[in-house]
C-alpha cells in the first residue's frame, strides 16, 4: 500500500527540504515528511538524557520496534518491519535520526547520553515471548 500525503505535508516537504531529499517522497512519503518535521530543529545538546527513545523500521511504521522509557526496555515488537530500508529514531517525541538505505538524512543526536540499560535475560525472554502465539 502506497501512502498518499496530504497537501499540507507535501507543502511542508517542498518548503523545508532541499530537492536532493524532496524526491524521496515518491518512494518514502512518510519518512520524507518526518524529515521535514525535524529539519529546522537544533541538535540535541551535550549531556542530554532522553526520557523516551523509540526505534522505528519502515517508512510507515505504526509503532516503535524498540522502545526505552526512562531507561527501561519496553516490550519488543517482533513483527517483521514493512521494509528494511528505513530506520528512524525518535527522542522525547521528536525525530532525531533518520536513515534510508545507507544514507543518513537527519542526525540531531548531538550529545545525547544513552541510558544505562541493564537487561535481565529472563525479562528480555519474557518480553519477547509475550508477543508470540505459541498455541
Amino acid at each position: 500500500m502506497v501512502l498518499r500525503l496530504t497537501k499540507y505535508k507535501l507543502e511542508q516537504i517542498r518548503k523545508k527540504l532541499p530537492p536532493s531529499i524532496q524526491f524521496l517522497k515518491d518512494e518514502y512519503p512518510q519518512t520524507t515528511y518526518n524529515i521535514s518535521e525535524a529539519w529546522d530543529l537544533e541538535p540535541l545538546p551535550d549531556g542530554y538524557v532522553p526520557d523516551y527513545i523509540g526505534v522505528f523500521y519502515g517508512d510507515d511504521a505504526r509503532g516503535s520496534h524498540i522502545c526505552l522509557s526512562f531507561g527501561e526496555l519496553l516490550p519488543l515488537k517482533l513483527t517483521p518491519p514493512p521494509d528494511k530500508d528505513v530506520v528512524k529514531v525518535s527522542i522525547d517525541d521528536e525525530w532525531a535520526y533518520i536513515q534510508i538505505k545507507d544514507k543518513v538524512l537527519l542526525d540531531r543526536l548531538g550529545g545525547v547520553v544513552l541510558p544505562d540499560l541493564f537487561l535481565d535475560t529472563q525479562k528480555l525472554l519474557d518480553l519477547s515471548l509475550a508477543h508470540l502465539d505459541l498455541e
